[in-house]
C-alpha cells in the first residue's frame, strides 16, 4: 500500500497512541495529510480529556458519596475518551479514503 509523501504508518500509530493519551488526539491523523478528520479529533479528543479529567478529579476529591460510585461514575465518563483514543491510533495510519488526493 503506497502513502502520501512516503508517510511512516508506524509513525503515526505511535503518535496517535502516545500523544492521544496526553490528550492531543488527531496529530497522528495531522501527519498523515488528512487535515479536516484530524483538527476535528483534536477538539473532541480535547473536550473528552478534561471531561475525563473532571471525573477523575471528583474520585480523589472529597464527596459524599461512597467510593465505588465514584469510581463507576469515573469510569463510565471515562469510557468515550478511551474508545475514541483507541480508534484513532488505530485509523491513523489507513490512507484517506479515494486515494491519496483527499485530505479528510
Amino acid at each position: 500500500m503506497t502513502y502520501p509523501n512516503d508517510k511512516n504508518p508506524r509513525f503515526a500509530f505511535i503518535l496517535g497512541l502516545a500523544l492521544g493519551f496526553l490528550g492531543f488526539m488527531g496529530i497522528g491523523h495531522l501527519y498523515m495529510g488528512k487535515v479536516v478528520k484530524g483538527l476535528i479529533l483534536l477538539i473532541v479528543g480535547g473536550f473528552l480529556a478534561m471531561f475525563s479529567l473532571v471525573a477523575i478529579s471528583m474520585l480523589f476529591g472529597p464527596s459524599e458519596f461512597e467510593l465505588s460510585i465514584r469510581m463507576v461514575t469515573t469510569a463510565i465518563m471515562s469510557v468515550p475518551y478511551l474508545l475514541l483514543q483507541l480508534w484513532q491510533a488505530f485509523d491513523a495510519p489507513k490512507p484517506g479514503k479515494g486515494g491519496l488526493g483527499r485530505r479528510y
